[in-house]
């Protein structure tokens, strides 16, 4: 991945959360440490997904799988 898609993903991060908050129809309502937290959430999920082989060799055995099953049919 390079340095552009990398801040390509950020910029589009931040701008979905940055567009959903002021078109909220209840802005009072909001709880920022939710959001904090959902963010924090899916940047360990992103990293887990990307780096940790455990986690890589499982995802690249179903994939494997449904290559077998797209072959098949």
């Amino acid at each position: 991945m390079t340095l552009l898609e990398t801040i390509q993903i950020i910029i589009g991060f931040i701008g979905l959360t940055a567009i959903a908050i002021p078109l909220s129809n209840s802005k009072s309502n909001i709880n920022y440490k939710s959001i904090f937290i959902a963010i924090l959430f899916q940047i360990a999920l992103a990293f887990a997904l990307i780096k940790i082989p455990f986690i890589v060799n499982i995802f690249s055995y179903f994939s494997t799988g449904v290559e077998k099953l797209q072959e098949a049919t």
